[in-house]
């Protein structure tokens, strides 16, 4: 279920405390901007490039829950069009870090 599950965890310990969103990244962007929150702006939205980059509801939980306990594919994105979440653009592209080519050439454009 991966990064979804994670996600229906955040919102339900946010809904817990209190809180009315969560703010998701993948532990494996790098470069995001500094003013991420700005850029996405009021829940529901994500990066269109990385989905997992987003702000989310927690009135968003059932939504999630559904798609969770149902037919596959568990994805970000389908979450996202399930809750009508924006898809924001950015000008440059943060890095999805999966493997050490990766890390690696993340560097040598970061220097």
């Amino acid at each position: 279920m991966g990064p979804l599950a994670g996600l229906a965890g955040a919102l339900r310990l946010a809904s817990d405390e209190g809180y009315g969103t969560v703010l998701t990244c993948g532990v494996d962007s790098l470069g995001l901007p500094d003013d991420l929150l700005d850029v996405l702006g009021t829940a529901p939205a994500c990066l269109r490039s990385q989905p997992i980059v987003g702000v989310w509801p927690v009135e968003a939980l059932p939504a999630l829950e559904v798609l969770l306990h149902g037919e596959p594919p568990h994805a970000v994105y389908r979450f996202a069009e399930t809750i009508d979440a924006r898809l924001v653009d950015v000008a440059r592209q943060p890095a999805n870090i999966n493997t050490p080519a990766d890390l690696a050439s993340f560097s040598r454009k970061a220097t």
